[in-house]
């Protein structure tokens, strides 16, 4: 992660942001990096061959950029749900926020 987020930090953009998907395990802290991003897109892997994500490693993350002020879009779970779009609590689901540079 460190490489990635020194590499992201010259990059002369607008929106600095990070899709963390598919979402294959748990990152951990990454609070360091977080001041660099602008923006986080956290989810799990769609498809027929999808892999498994985690519920806890997602809330994680989301708490770590909420704590860190980064606004967060949660996009989809990587398992079904009867009539739902997965397993993600509807709290977490609803998290659909915009970089402050689109709001």
């Amino acid at each position: 992660m460190a490489l990635a987020a020194d590499i992201l930090s010259q990059i002369p953009a607008v929106v600095h942001f990070a899709s963390f998907e598919p979402l294959l395990r748990d990152l951990g802290d990454i609070a360091p990096w977080l001041s660099l991003l602008n923006w986080a897109i956290i989810g799990g892997e769609s498809g027929p061959h999808r892999r498994p994500m985690d519920i806890a490693w997602l809330t994680r993350l989301v708490t770590q950029c909420q704590t860190a002020e980064v606004p967060v879009w949660v996009k989809q779970d990587s398992a079904y749900k009867e009539g739902e779009q997965g397993r993600i609590p509807h709290a977490v689901w609803a998290i659909k926020q915009l970089p402050l540079v689109f709001s």
